[in-house]
């Protein structure tokens, strides 16, 4: 029915279409993988924030004693 050369023809372009979904693939997850670390970042960098500005407002009260009035 197909010459060999023609079968091996369908299945490089069979190839290609699957590398070209598993490229499209693998750049969503990679795109989703990055929001995620970024979500997880801003997190970690306000609970951070929290923290410190927690000590700063405990060292304002700690010292307000010693301001002269």
């Amino acid at each position: 029915m197909f010459s060999e050369k023609s079968r091996l023809l369908i299945f490089i372009f069979i190839c290609q279409g699957n590398n070209k979904n598993e490229l499209q693939r693998l750049d969503k997850e990679k795109q989703h993988d990055f929001l995620n670390m970024l979500r997880g970042f801003i997190v970690n960098q306000a609970g951070y924030a929290e923290k410190t500005a927690n000590v700063w407002e405990e060292v304002a009260q700690e010292t307000s004693t010693y301001v002269k009035t």
